[in-house]
């Protein structure tokens, strides 16, 4: 019992340790490419500017809000969440949020 004790501590800590350093990197990490990923969803066409507004960013996601404007229509504020694959982990995919 003693022994499975002092092997499981070591290995909880390095995963709580793991997962902390995993956290703080998708927090304040570079996200240029995250950015640029939730731009282009927020646009959705190729002629199109976009303006963020509001950016928020946690060890789980990333929250984007921008002003895009398309030629010859009028702007609109699109909520884009950009979520990593698994938990802390993968690449980013990015959505527009529906209000419902």
């Amino acid at each position: 019992m003693a022994a499975a004790k002092t092997l499981l501590r070591p290995i909880i800590s390095t995963v709580l340790i793991g997962a902390t350093v995993l956290g703080l990197i998708n927090v304040y990490g570079d996200n240029r490419d995250v950015v640029k990923q939730a731009e282009y969803v927020a646009c959705g066409a190729e002629h199109c500017s976009a303006n963020m507004t509001r950016m928020e960013r946690n060890p789980i996601s990333q929250s984007f809000t921008f002003q895009a404007q398309q030629k010859g229509r009028r702007s609109s504020a699109v909520d884009v969440t950009c979520q990593r694959t698994a938990w802390l982990l993968g690449d980013y995919v990015c959505r527009v949020e529906t209000t419902p």
